[in-house]
């Protein structure tokens, strides 16, 4: 799993095409369980605009591509051509993905409407649209329906990984079978808590009933 990390000059215009999508995404999400339709709606079509300028299917002036979605999708595009080579949108499609997915309960939370941008019941409807999103273009034969796939996974391993942590610390670990993995802090050099590590192992009944083994990993972390 590789996120691509799309240059800086190249962020600017795909993350300012994607205030507008964000805020309609924002709005259309009246209850919870909105979501899945929501995301699954703008980026299908997300996706159906840039494979048309992709391919050439129809000019960027055509009136009835003028929304918030195509907008995005043409600022994809666009940024993709300055690396003149086959492909390169789909780097820039992840991290357009990989935005939304997380602006969207950010705002939400600006205004009031949700008070958490992480909990489970976000994480698994977003997981479930990207999901179905991908299985949407796969059976069009869609190119694209990899980066689906991959953001999700980044999605599980860079940011629920970390709420799991929090989650097991706090409520204690929910796994004893024959090999699982546990938590250790990690602190640095002047004994300061940096965060935690999993270790894994075999189930003994030394850690089976531990949420965070008995001892620390240090690092070391500058100079005194």
């Amino acid at each position: 799993m590789i996120m691509p990390y799309v240059e800086q000059p190249d962020r600017a215009p795909i993350f300012k095409a994607l205030g507008p999508v964000v805020r309609n995404a924002v709005q259309d999400i009246k209850v919870n369980s909105d979501l899945f339709e929501v995301y699954v709606k703008t980026l299908v079509q997300l996706d159906e605009e840039l494979e048309g300028l992709v391919k050439g299917l129809y000019l960027p002036e055509s009136p009835e591509h003028h929304g918030a979605v195509f907008r995005l999708a043409k600022a994809i595009f666009e940024v993709s051509l300055r690396h003149k080579y086959d492909g390169a949108y789909l780097g820039e499609l992840n991290y357009a993905v990989t935005q939304f997915i997380q602006l969207v309960p950010r705002k939400k939370v600006e205004i009031g409407d949700w008070n958490e941008e992480f909990r489970y019941w976000i994480y698994a409807r977003t997981v479930s649209a990207l999901n179905c999103v991908a299985h949407v273009l796969a059976g069009r034969a869609r190119e694209a329906c990899g980066v689906f796939e991959d953001v999700k996974d980044e999605y599980k391993r860079r940011v629920n990984s970390a709420y799991e942590a929090v989650q097991i610390i706090k409520n204690g670990d929910c796994f004893d079978t024959p090999y699982y993995t546990r938590l250790i802090e990690v602190v640095d050099n002047r004994g300061d808590h940096v965060g935690y590590q999993e270790v894994m192992l075999k189930r003994s009944k030394e850690t089976v009933g531990e949420n965070v083994l008995r001892g620390v990993f240090a690092i070391q972390k500058g100079q005194d």
